[in-house]
């Protein structure tokens, strides 16, 4: 199983059981129903699609407490895959930093920051300012290290 199916497997919702009939009818809209229109043929696909992709971000905001309830259901295989996708589909990511944002208090995220800055002096009488300088200006470097496999294995670990 995905990460996405077992979220939705473990839910309490009706809408849980909508991942796989949205796989099902995503591939096949016509399926049981006959389609009258040619459009209504390409609506009820892409309504499929976006259900498919984003019935696992909803399912996982009815749940009370994720962390403790699914905690213990995701294998480090699964979390892994999962972060792979993320990689690459826009809905994946923006399932996983719901989850990340949202157990963020739960556990220690280090996220470090360097800052690199030359001074310099103002001339209060040159109109140019800052153009007007050979020195170097100032420059912020912002590195943020966190390992999203780390902090979901902490998150739903036991």
């Amino acid at each position: 199983m995905t990460f996405e199916e077992i979220i939705c497997a473990n839910a309490k919702v009706k809408e849980g059981k909508l991942l796989g009939p949205s796989k099902k009818c995503a591939d096949k809209p016509d399926n049981g129903i006959t389609v009258v229109k040619p459009a209504a043929y390409h609506v009820i696909k892409d309504c499929a699609v976006i259900a498919n992709k984003y019935v696992p971000l909803y399912v996982f905001g009815t749940y009370a407490n994720p962390f403790r309830e699914l905690s213990g259901k995701f294998t480090t295989t699964v979390i892994k895959d999962f972060v792979s996708r993320a990689q690459n589909d826009i809905h994946t990511f923006q399932l996983m930093r719901h989850i990340i944002d949202r157990g963020r208090h739960l556990v220690d995220i280090k996220a470090t920051a360097t800052a690199v800055a030359t001074s310099y002096e103002v001339d209060d009488d040159n109109p140019y300012g800052d153009y007007d300088t050979e020195e170097e200006t100032v420059v912020e470097e912002v590195v943020i290290d966190a390992d999203e496999v780390g902090i979901l294995i902490k998150l739903f670990s036991k």
